[in-house]
């Protein structure tokens, strides 16, 4: 299995076309968005589209959920985008955050090292994305500096970390489908 991982350090012309493939594929899964009504503030969404992501990870290597997010995230930005590339350049940032040490992790080896890798990639998406949306996203949304803190502690570091739980959740149970797959999908 570990062969397997090395070969996301190698790009080739047959792994960019499958990544193109795998963040095509997560681009569209990105339109099923859906608010956690009653929890945070409606602009706030999630999409499960860092699932496929993921999938894309096992079967490609880490290297490739970089290259997978940020082709989903160009798509998004050329043909959806609504906060003129910073909602992208946060969903890039928080994906690869949460994807690529969990693909790194895992590296399809046990239960034990997805549920490690999935809870430091939310950890780290969690941490990173407070620290950025406090120095960097919030105020250029104009958001004023005597509500920074409080935003980012009782929003969107929350909603990161749920974001993250309910990935994590779905990645696992897809996981567990595909197991017996991803041999045969490489």
């Amino acid at each position: 299995m570990e062969k397997n991982m090395d070969r996301g350090l190698k790009i080739t012309t047959v792994n960019l076309v499958k990544v193109s493939i795998i963040a095509s594929i997560a681009f569209i899964v990105m339109y099923l968005e859906f608010p956690l009504v009653g929890i945070f503030p409606p602009f706030l969404q999630v999409d499960l589209s860092d699932v496929v992501v993921f999938i894309g990870g096992v079967l490609l290597g880490p290297v490739y959920v970089i290259i997978a997010e940020f082709i989903k995230n160009l798509l998004h930005l050329i043909l959806k985008s609504q906060t003129g590339g910073i909602g992208e350049l946060s969903n890039f940032i928080a994906g690869v955050c949460l994807i690529f040490p969990a693909v790194y992790i895992y590296k399809r080896n046990s239960l034990k090292k997805l549920i490690i890798g999935l809870t430091v990639g939310t950890l780290i998406a969690t941490v990173v994305m407070s620290v950025l949306n406090y120095f960097v996203f919030l105020p250029i949304y104009g958001v004023a500096s005597e509500n920074l803190f409080e935003n980012v502690i009782y929003i969107f570091a929350p909603f990161n970390l749920v974001r993250g739980i309910i990935i994590s959740i779905s990645i696992f149970i897809l996981d567990k489908a595909l197991s017996g797959y991803y041999e045969h999908l490489r």
